[in-house]
């Protein structure tokens, strides 16, 4: 019964922690996502892709993971500004950030 009290104590506290480290991760990822905006509007206005990509660069220190996602993402919106602008609109770069912060 013992075990079993605790096994349901564990599972509680995981998944309490689990959501907590998701709305971490997804408050991270909308904060960075003006990155991608601004991308979007740099290359609208001609600047080169180094230039976006050196905005990006900030987050190395904060999560490797976070640089990797939002190089790519710079990289989309230079090659693809409508639909990076429409993954951004509907959420799907906040999602996809979010899933590659998780390790998904």
């Amino acid at each position: 019964m013992f075990k079993l009290l605790l096994a349901v104590v564990f599972a509680y506290f995981a998944s309490v922690g689990s959501i907590q480290a998701q709305s971490m991760t997804e408050n991270m990822c909308q904060a960075h996502l003006v990155i991608i905006n601004s991308a979007i509007n740099l290359r609208n206005q001609g600047v080169p892709i180094s230039i976006a990509q050196g905005v990006a660069d900030s987050s190395f220190d904060l999560d490797r993971n976070l640089w990797l996602f939002l190089r790519q993402a710079i990289n989309d919106a230079y090659r693809d500004p409508i639909g990076t602008r429409q993954a951004l609109d509907n959420g799907q770069l906040l999602q996809l950030c979010v899933q590659r912060l998780m390790g998904g």
